[in-house]
């Protein structure tokens, strides 16, 4: 229909070819996800709510009431709620009600009362659903570019053995993270596979619980992966190509990152402070630096090197049915978000500016969060970044897109705004892992070794007591010492060194894996 080669699905490429290992890796997925419900390791915010959880578990009880006609609701919260109820859903959780209304579903096909024990089990049965379905998607979406039995084992174990699944999911349960993760994953397997149709309604989804959603979802459908992705990322470019950024990037790039400097700059001299009167460490000056380096690396080597020609040549490639579609997309969204909201909610911008700034409350510590987070796939991703973009221009500008929705989204601090892009970042981790990081079993294992460090699965939560202005003390930190905005400077810098560690770490193995290649070819 737009003129792609009729790609040849390889064999394992779809859920009937699904491999003994895939099922395997799907399974333990699942396990993982019930293991941290089963345990119990959960917040005790809203009787086991969380924060806002006590609006998603709420309205899961009353969905269909609240959500088209006239039921209460209860805002977030960390109590038992005791203040006015409130009619109807407001504008900034409206593109976030689909977890709750799946729940919902599920109390009324499983006849079980609303209670909130219920409720919590069923938002853990989700998440352990979830890391199930991204696990199959993502071995699927391996045997499509024909990864290998290594690299699959090796993504899967970035998808799931980090933070964000062994410790948030279980902990905080009733949140809408580990849907938008699921989908993220679809996402990816429905986009190389050129099933437009189902990537649409896919990413509509995902617009209702994760509002990013709404411009990667377009991103993805106005560029489809190109029919022969395996092919391409079979053939091995020039290992010395594109180390240097091109002109045109370099000077975008530049130019942004000056812009973020300056801005950042500006909101700190009007003493802006975080809405729980956060203010910044004597560094600041380097903290700005940091960000703006990293904006200014981000485009210089994300931006095509044909410059603003190639930019042009882009947009004229557009097919005008794949625009309608993401549109289409767009427009559906907002009518219906603009349908079900009943009053203002938070205001976004506020928010988005209050998280870019925290950026800039240590050095680098939106990064130091983001691995310590999601684990060693991200040192793996930048240790190769100059590649890694040519990777992602092979896959074309949908991958291009998303890999810099997943970077900027990074700079807004809490590592989960990356969440429903993870995946995309996993594959473009592993392909930089097959370059620079030996595909050994042992290898492996020590990847796997060093993500169990960094996802603290040790670590007991527990109660970290109600009061929200000690966030950045014990035994909040236990759980906030992964969220960056409330990152104390203490535990950044201990995060800090793991970081180094697991990094020396992987630099050790990786130059070991190459000289024992360039051994055997000796």
């Amino acid at each position: 229909m737009d003129g792609r080669a009729e790609p040849q699905t390889p064999r394992g490429a779809t859920f009937l070819g699904a491999t003994r290992l895939d099922w395997a890796l799907v399974l333990v997925a699942v396990a993982i996800g019930l293991a941290g419900y089963l345990i119990g390791d959960r917040t005790d915010w809203s009787g086991g709510f969380g924060y806002d959880g006590r609006f998603y578990g709420e309205l899961a009880k009353n969905f269909p009431s609240a959500v088209f006609g006239d039921g209460v609701v209860i805002p977030p919260g960390l109590d038992p709620y005791e203040g006015p109820r409130l009619i109807g859903v407001d504008e900034y959780y409206a593109y976030r009600i689909l977890p709750s209304g799946i729940v919902w579903v599920g109390l009324q096909v499983l006849s079980l009362s609303p209670t909130t024990g219920h409720v919590v089990g069923l938002f853990a049965g989700l998440q352990a659903a979830m890391l199930g379905a991204a696990t199959l998607f993502w071995c699927l979406s391996a045997n499509l570019l024909g990864l290998g039995s290594r690299a699959k084992l090796l993504g899967a174990t970035a998808l799931i053995v980090n933070f964000a699944a062994l410790k948030t999911g279980s902990y905080y349960p009733v949140l809408t993270d580990h849907l938008a993760f699921g989908l993220g994953a679809a996402s990816l397997y429905l986009w190389l596979r050129g099933s437009t149709l189902l990537l649409a309604l896919c990413a509509l989804a995902g617009c209702f619980a994760w509002p990013p959603f709404l411009v990667v979802g377009p991103l993805l459908l106005l560029f489809p992966a190109p029919a022969d992705a395996r092919d391409r990322l079979a053939a091995d470019p020039d290992p010395q190509a594109n180390w240097r950024p091109a002109p045109f990037g370099l000077a975008v790039g530049g130019l942004l990152g000056l812009a973020s400097m300056v801005a950042l700059t500006v909101v700190q001299l009007q003493g802006h402070r975080s809405a729980l009167g956060t203010e910044q460490l004597p560094v600041f000056p380097l903290s700005v630096l940091v960000t703006g380096l990293f904006i200014a690396a981000a485009f210089a080597y994300l931006l095509p090197r044909g410059g603003l020609g190639k930019l042009i040549e882009i947009a004229r490639s557009l097919r005008v049915w794949r625009v309608a579609v993401a549109a289409a997309l767009i427009v559906a969204v907002l009518i219906t978000a603009e349908l079900i909201a009943r009053r203002a909610g938070f205001v976004a911008s506020d928010l988005f500016r209050d998280a870019l700034w925290s950026t800039t409350l240590d050095p680098g510590l939106f990064l130091v969060v983001l691995v310590g987070y999601y684990g060693p796939i991200f040192l793996l991703l930048f240790a190769d970044f100059p590649r890694v973009a040519a990777d992602a221009w092979r896959l074309g500008p949908g991958m291009v897109g998303v890999l810099g929705v997943a970077l900027l989204s990074a700079l807004l601090s809490q590592p989960r705004e990356v969440i429903e892009v993870f995946p995309f970042v996993v594959l473009a981790g592993v392909l930089a892992a097959r370059r620079i990081y030996p595909q050994s079993g042992l290898a492996i294992a020590v990847f796997l070794v060093l993500s169990l460090v960094l996802s603290r699965v040790w670590l007991q939560v527990g109660s970290i007591g109600f009061d929200t202005t000690r966030l950045q003390e014990f035994p909040a930190q236990r759980y906030f010492m992964a969220t960056g905005t409330w990152t104390s400077p203490t535990m950044y810098a201990v995060q800090l060194v793991a970081v180094a560690i697991v990094a020396a770490v992987l630099w050790l193995v990786a130059r070991r894996g190459r000289r024992a290649e360039a051994a055997a070819g000796g």
